[in-house]
């Protein structure tokens, strides 16, 4: 799915957003656009509302759905691979949540607890710079 970033000078990336970091991702060998593979040159128009980059701009509607062109971004994180999507790490998510709602909760992360969770992290190792999901923080 096309390749890291192009190296890019950046702090890191701050979960759920620059403005409330509960977990800050170290930065990576990439963090810039995407040059190589069938994302190349990709322009990404949706979002952010709360940019877990500080160099991203935040898009100019409140609900994330106006205009906002700029490239594809990728810092695949290590980090998010090697702590929260392990294998132990799904396991334990089937296995010790025996209710909907602990399940969900777990899979989707608790950032205020330092928790990323396998979903979230997976948005981390894929892409840190496309997700668009419309997350509400309480």
């Amino acid at each position: 799915m096309s390749n890291n970033g192009a190296y890019y000078n950046h702090s890191g990336v701050s979960i759920p957003s620059v403005a409330l970091p509960l977990i800050v991702l170290p930065p990576g060998t990439g963090g810039g656009c995407v040059t190589k593979g069938p994302f190349m040159n990709m322009t990404v128009r949706l979002g952010p509302v709360a940019p877990a980059l500080d160099y991203v701009p935040l898009n100019p509607a409140p609900n994330g759905l106006g205009s906002n062109p700029r490239c594809l971004r990728r810092d695949i994180s290590t980090i998010a691979t090697t702590t929260w999507t392990t294998d132990r790490n799904v396991t334990d998510l089937i296995n010790q949540n025996t209710d909907v709602l602990d399940f969900q909760n777990v899979m989707q992360g608790n950032f205020a607890a330092g928790l990323l969770g396998v979903h979230t992290a997976g948005h981390f190792i894929v892409s840190s710079c496309v997700h668009i999901h419309l997350v509400s923080v309480v």
